[in-house]
């Protein structure tokens, strides 16, 4: 049977409220089943560290910078350890260890996003309501949608018929769409100095854009979760720095994670790399810092935290971050879960329509692979990050989440099988088919076959 699913709505309940009624992928929430709630908690235990040793052992070192591997359980650390040079090719300065900072990109938008689902549990904003938005986040109340060029080169621009909600802004669903690359936007970006992801003198008024698309109507990788973390810090009255060290990496023992470039910052970390264009030999980018970002505390701008992209921190301490998303499970009757178990739930729950489902696909097949490649109906995205609907064979189970930084961090979080883990580098590459992603599916494939 076919569903017209861009059509099919539900009514979502948040703090006891109806919420507005969403478009949902018919397919994906067919596919989907929702995290077990009861029943004994899953908690694996890893048999030998033999395969994965063996693994980072045999890394290619004139080929890949230096490797992160961690797997956790609900419990305790199953793996972690790392290999390489902290600066690619100067042994001098030292090899990488669990506490070395890297530079997280979008890995962070998941933490901004259980920030978000934070404030939703005390009961101060709803996933759902679009007058959280309009209340906190005025500036995307003017928002239109830009629907092409007229014969002068202006945009022609047209009002949405739906408003943003936090569930859009935390699933890229927001009509927004990263001013950067070859887009619709493209040309408006630069007619009107809109600024790429790091480089902006400014708060968030330089994350004003038009959208590109109706509210909810599909899927744009985009500055939605910046504006997520902007909604954090208007709602709660901290930064998004000091909102994060006091909900969640204070009571985790995560000292390392930050937005300012410190000096120990500076000192400690892994530089990127990049590939030569025409060789494919990795090369450094200057100073160790990628896409511009600031290098400095004074270079970093005050007034706009990026909750899109902005962290550092080592993957030991987002590796307990990931534990605690694992033990918000009710299963495992934890005393203090990071989240309730309908936060917890949300974060596996798809959200994005059979549109937006399409363009996910389309993006995740060319960045963060699994064999086989996921079609429109096998993937779907959260109000935290992209989800897979089938079983992957020997590796993640149906239902994990996951997503990655730009720089070749990438994570998952399977609750069925109870895990969750990290395969990491610093390697900003856009290249196809790098020999990063083999060797990174490889980790995972040795991890489930080391587990019981």
């Amino acid at each position: 049977m076919t569903v017209d699913v861009d059509t099919v709505t539900v009514p979502t309940v948040v703090n006891g409220k109806a919420g507005v009624a969403l478009p949902v992928n018919a397919a994906a929430e067919l596919a989907a089943q929702p995290p077990p709630t009861s029943g004994p908690p899953p908690v694996p235990v890893l048999t030998s560290r033999t395969l994965l040793d063996e693994h980072l052992a045999s890394r290619p070192t004139t080929d890949l910078p230096a490797i992160f591997f961690a797997a956790t359980n609900a419990e305790e650390t199953l793996y972690l350890n790392q290999a390489g040079d902290r600066v690619f090719g100067r042994p001098e300065e030292g090899a990488v260890n669990s506490d070395t900072p890297v530079e997280l990109f979008s890995q962070t938008k998941v933490v901004t996003c259980v920030s978000v689902l934070l404030l939703v549990d005390r009961g101060l904003i709803s996933l759902d309501d679009s007058a959280d938005i309009e209340k906190y986040l005025p500036e995307l109340s003017t928002c239109q949608i830009l629907t092409g060029y007229d014969e002068a080169g202006d945009g022609v621009l047209v009002p949405p018929e739906r408003k943003i909600t936090a569930r859009m802004l935390c699933s890229h669903s927001s009509g927004l769409i990263y001013p950067r690359g070859v887009s619709l936007i493209s040309d408006y970006c630069t007619r009107h100095s809109i600024p790429t992801t790091f480089s902006h003198p400014g708060g968030a008024e330089v994350l004003v854009a038009p959208l590109i698309y109706e509210p909810g109507s599909s899927f744009h990788y985009s500055q939605s979760i910046d504006w997520a973390g902007v909604l954090v810090e208007r709602v709660s009255g901290m930064s998004l720095h000091d909102y994060m060290r006091k909900y969640i990496w204070g009571p985790l023992g995560a000292a390392s994670m930050t937005f300012w470039p410190t000096e120990q910052v500076r000192q400690s970390k892994i530089w990127v790399c990049t590939r030569d264009e025409e060789t494919n030999e990795i090369q450094l980018f200057p100073n160790g810092f990628a896409l511009a970002r600031p290098e400095t505390v004074a270079e970093q701008e005050k007034s706009l935290l990026l909750g899109g992209g902005g962290l550092f921190g080592s993957q030991k301490d987002y590796l307990a971050f990931l534990r605690a998303l694992l033990r918000s499970d009710p299963r495992y009757g934890a005393q203090d879960p990071l989240l309730s178990p309908a936060m917890y739930a949300e974060l596996f729950t798809p959200t994005i329509t059979s549109k937006g489902a399409e363009v996910l696909c389309d993006m995740v097949n060319s960045w963060i692979p699994v064999e086989p490649l996921h079609t429109p109906e096998t993937v779907n995205h959260s109000v935290g990050f992209a989800l897979c609907l089938v079983d992957v064979p020997g590796r993640r189970r149906k239902g994990t989440g996951y997503w990655g930084g730009a720089a070749k961090t990438n994570y998952w979080i399977d609750p069925v099988r109870g895990i969750a883990g990290i395969v990491g580098t610093n390697l900003y590459w856009k290249g196809t088919k790098d020999p990063w992603e083999e060797y990174a599916a490889e980790f995972e494939r040795r991890l489930y076959a080391s587990i019981t």
